[in-house]
């Protein structure tokens, strides 16, 4: 194992060379954490769109065809 360490390591010293390994390492747990919360988040995010979309339609409708409604502050037009 050292050996295949010290290949990798290069021209690096050991210093620079575990920092590079911590960098990287903490960079890919970013990564990973990120996709699992965009997993997490993605279907919830197209629900919440749909949902505002039918309210939109629905309250356009309901504005258009039904001119005997009430107005927004309960009162007969």
């Amino acid at each position: 194992m050292k050996e295949r360490l010290e290949r990798y390591r290069g021209e690096m010293n050991w210093s620079e060379f575990l920092e590079s390994l911590m960098e990287e390492a903490l960079r890919a747990r970013r990564e990973a954490s990120f996709r699992e919360l965009r997993g997490l988040v993605l279907p919830h995010l197209a629900s919440i769109e749909e949902s505002r979309r039918r309210f939109r339609e629905e309250f356009s409708l309901r504005g258009a065809d039904d001119a005997s409604a009430p107005d927004r502050h309960g009162r007969a037009r």
